[in-house]
């Protein structure tokens, strides 16, 4: 049984024996679409205020780039479940069991993420060129910097579990 990540790769399973845990799986997806986008929006305003010359002013707070991100995650999430409700199977000889790659998933996921950046701009009235654009860029990166901050924190926690280990088996040893 494998466990989709992205609820793009639930719209073509061809697995009927998991695609009701699947389905599952993409209205949760669906549902906390909201606080995934505000989260990865968070993320990019803040990556581009921290590589971005500072010594101009911010073109909006982190509370308005959460705010743009949960009203597109809100908009894709209500596209979501739409999708969901009207999903159909393709037929089995057609489309082959589709197995989602990591980089094409996180390819999509930053695609969706500025989609819903520039929605969520319009929503809250954000009509200016650079500020549109300094949220999809935000947007844009923002899935990319949360896997970083995700397995980069991993990796350390790994990495000082093991030398705990190899430090008790030293003192073991003794």
């Amino acid at each position: 049984m494998t466990l989709q990540t992205s609820i793009y790769s639930t719209f073509w399973l061809n697995d009927s024996s998991d695609s009701s845990n699947n389905r599952n799986c993409a209205f949760a997806e669906a549902i906390i679409s909201p606080a995934k986008y505000a989260l990865f929006q968070i993320l990019g305003y803040h990556f581009l205020l921290a590589a971005h010359q500072l010594d101009a002013t911010p073109p909006l707070s982190s509370f308005s780039a959460a705010k743009v991100g949960a009203f597109g995650g809100t908009a894709l999430g209500l596209f979501y479940v739409f999708m969901l409700f009207k999903r159909r199977n393709p037929p089995r000889n057609d489309v082959p069991y589709l197995e989602p790659h990591a980089f094409s998933m996180l390819c999509k996921e930053m695609a969706c993420s500025a989609v819903a950046s520039i929605i969520g701009a319009y929503a809250d009235g954000f009509h200016d060129h650079c500020v549109l654009f300094f949220l999809t860029i935000s947007g844009f990166l923002g899935p990319f910097i949360f896997l970083v901050i995700l397995f980069g924190v991993l990796g350390l926690v790994i990495a000082v579990v093991r030398n705990i280990a190899k430090l008790k088996s030293c003192w073991v040893g003794y």
